[in-house]
């Protein structure tokens, strides 16, 4: 399994297309299409078909109609999600509607993040932003998440490997 990482600036071209950089090739080199989709936070998602597929069965596991939460989240996840085409030289077409949702301009730039087996989509302003207002609550975050050990256990298990 490729793990993506790393941020890469670029720019549409006027057709506003985005070619997917070169570092993140791998990760769709089997796939014609990419799943676009809003996450939390201001960020969005271009995903692979397994990827997207398994968000999508994630989601309908907590599906009730009687719960308003869902409905909400459904209503919105499902509106702006989209199915990119990737051309033969590695490139999406970015709608006006995507553009609206990523407060990106047309030709402006756009930064491309590796999140594991996800990419993640930003306007260049508003990533720069987002970054500026989380710096500080980074460590809150990791601290949250990885209470239980984050650091201890993969080395555990690496050095049982060797």
């Amino acid at each position: 399994m490729f793990t993506a990482f790393g941020t890469i600036e670029t720019k549409m071209d006027s057709k506003n297309r985005l070619k997917i950089p070169t570092r993140f090739k791998e990760l769709i080199a089997d796939y014609r299409k990419l799943y676009f989709y809003k996450g939390l936070d201001g960020v969005f998602y271009l995903d692979t078909k397994p990827k997207w597929e398994k968000m999508v069965k994630f989601i309908e596991s907590k599906k009730n109609p009687f719960d308003s939460n869902y409905s909400v989240f459904a209503t919105h996840f499902f509106n702006n999600a989209v199915d990119l085409k990737i051309d033969d030289n590695d490139r999406v077409v970015l709608s006006a509607r995507i553009l609206e949702l990523l407060k990106a301009e047309k030709g402006g730039e756009l930064i491309v993040q590796g999140v594991g087996e996800s990419l993640v989509l930003w306007a260049k302003p508003e990533f720069d932003k987002y970054i500026q207002n989380t710096e500080k609550s980074f460590e809150e975050a990791a601290k949250a998440l990885f209470a239980n050990g984050f650091i201890e256990e993969p080395v555990n298990k690496i050095n049982e490997d060797a």
